[in-house]
């Protein structure tokens, strides 16, 4: 049946379309449906999509009357050729179990790369390898991972604010930035924070906010090598007295699902700079994202395992440099947060790396240079 569904091999890669031709069907199948049925069998197609996944492991045969007969394979049966079709995995493989692959030599001119990438990762999940006969020598995968803070309620990562308020007592910069935290917040749609504020009298000062976001990075691969990654973040709004910058670092609230007043304490805050360049307040955009990339100590705060969790602080907070006071004024960014609906002003990090997949079970895997996963 000549019919057409959008594939998406896991949300991290790029959703294309593809059709599904008569002729893409897996012959064993075929063979295996027709000796178990005396009835006309009058179209069929691959099952490509499935409570919103993409399967390439079933066929679905369609029965003279309305009826349908499905086989299920507990490995991929079907891959996706460079055209953006679906066709049998056997044109591109010498040997398809369940766990290892051995690819045929001329692999490359017909097999999709976004395809491979979810085989080689679906094959290193489960102990396996995919191989390439002719060369022998190590898979590398290139590939990324782009992820965004729960909005509420979470269920594995929060983002909001944290600060110390004393609006309007006038209180000293050491004791403000080393005071217990009295407020936070992790349900705003967005936010004016970092946020400073200062107070009547010289020198004195009334609020320090400080922004929190956690990213669920544990589904990078746990023996992928780490390239490089960029934390960014939306701005709406800005105010620029005090002359400071945005800059990330290292933070550790007592909960990866909700924000309280004490995680605003020095001692869950490590004041490293992550990033490679703080950014300015004066060239903060307010119309878009603000990419940080994280340098070495960032990148090794990057978890493989479970939440990576950055802050974004003023750069005076970081140092415990006192700004140059003036009265009453006010130094922040106004940034989105996760509540805000949608993804695409949310907080995010993006995580370029590379992962071996695993020779599991005797298969020996090609050198495989991707880009683009």
């Amino acid at each position: 049946m000549n019919q057409t569904y959008l594939i998406r091999y896991r949300k991290e890669f790029q959703a294309q379309w593809v059709d599904f031709k008569r002729d893409c069907i897996d012959f064993n199948d075929l063979r295996y449906i027709a000796e178990r049925t005396d009835e006309e069998i009058v179209g069929w197609e691959p099952v490509g999509m499935k409570k919103n996944r993409a399967h390439f492991n079933a066929t679905t045969f369609f029965i003279r009357g309305g009826k349908k007969k499905t086989v299920f394979h507990v490995k991929p049966i079907y891959y996706v050729n460079t055209a953006g079709s679906v066709r049998p995995l056997s044109e591109v493989t010498l040997y398809h179990g369940n766990r290892n692959m051995q690819l045929t030599y001329d692999w490359a001119e017909k097999m999709d790369f976004g395809y491979l990438s979810w085989l080689i990762k679906r094959c290193a999940l489960i102990g396996g390898g995919v191989s390439y006969s002719p060369s022998k020598i190590p898979v590398l995968l290139n590939a990324s991972l782009t992820v965004y803070p729960d909005p509420n309620p979470e269920s594995t990562s929060v983002d909001g604010w944290v600060a110390q308020d004393e609006d309007p007592s006038n209180i000293a910069w050491t004791t403000l930035r080393g005071s217990a935290g009295n407020a936070a917040g992790d349900s705003d749609p967005d936010r004016e924070s970092p946020f400073l504020r200062s107070g009547s009298t010289n020198p004195s000062w009334r609020v320090l906010r400080r922004t929190i976001t956690l990213f669920d990075t544990s589904s990078i691969p746990d023996n992928a090598t780490k390239d490089s990654a960029t934390c960014s973040i939306a701005g709406t709004a800005k105010t620029d007295n005090f002359s400071q910058s945005i800059t990330i670092v290292q933070c550790a609230p007592a909960s990866n699902t909700a924000l309280v007043a004490s995680d605003f304490a020095n001692a869950n805050w490590t004041m490293t700079a992550q990033n490679t360049t703080d950014i300015t307040i004066t060239s903060f955009s307010t119309t878009g994202y603000n990419d940080f990339g994280l340098n070495a100590t960032g990148l090794t705060n990057v978890s493989i395992t479970g939440i990576t969790k950055f802050g974004f602080v003023l750069s005076g907070d970081r140092t415990n440099t006192e700004p140059a006071w003036s009265s009453l004024l006010d130094g922040s960014v106004t940034v989105t947060l996760a509540d805000t609906a949608g993804t695409s002003s949310d907080p995010k990090l993006l995580v370029n790396y590379t992962a071996p997949a695993s020779g599991g079970g005797g298969a020996t895997s090609a050198l495989l240079m991707m880009t683009g996963a």
